[in-house]
């Protein structure tokens, strides 16, 4: 190596290392967050009116995925969402995009939703209520990550509410996901 590249080699190692290191740690290291499942609500008699069960949702990481066409057409016909729309979705970048989220059973169950590269799924919780309508108005409701919207179920958040969970996942350089293995609990917030 000549003196020109010894210096452009100092150069980087010395004054730019904390750029360099910020930037690999951006593109490596995500941390997701994993909801909390949220408690049952009974009634005197011990029969559930609330509860959260679980459920899968599809995600993809678009930059695996190798045929967005044919994985579009086939997720559009399982999941009755225009291929068009899926498409747009796998096109527009990025390392994660939801596909959709909480999957009816028989959908996510049945093995119905193909398993392609760049396509993965995650269980999550779904609020449940078994008598329905039944004393709605005390219970309150809930949104898609569980949190309390109605303003009984947003005073009873603390309570009701699991404790949250943070993940590291790591990219290599070919951007495959993997468990860094490093979890922290931390408390949920309304």
């Amino acid at each position: 190596m000549d003196d020109r590249g010894l210096r452009r080699v100092a150069y980087l190692q010395l004054f730019c290392h904390s750029e360099y290191m910020a930037r690999a740690s951006r593109q490596q290291r995500r941390i997701l967050d994993i909801t909390p499942k949220r408690g049952a609500i009974y009634d005197r008699n011990m029969n559930a009116l609330a509860m959260s069960l679980p459920v899968q949702s599809a995600f993809a990481v678009p930059s695996e995925v190798k045929d967005v066409a044919m994985a579009s057409r086939l997720l559009s016909g399982v999941l009755a969402i225009p291929q068009d729309v899926i498409r747009q979705k796998l096109e527009g970048g990025g390392t994660f995009v939801w596909i959709q989220r909480k999957l009816p059973p028989e959908k996510s169950g049945s093995g119905e939703v193909p398993e392609s590269e760049g396509i993965y799924f995650q269980e999550e919780n779904q609020r449940y209520y078994p008598k329905r309508d039944l004393a709605a108005h005390v219970l309150g409701f809930v949104d898609v990550d569980e949190k309390g919207l109605g303003e009984s179920s947003m005073s009873t958040n603390n309570v009701i509410r699991g404790q949250g969970e943070k993940i590291v996942v790591m990219a290599d350089a070919k951007q495959r996901w993997f468990d860094g293995g490093k979890r922290s609990a931390t408390a949920a917030r309304a």
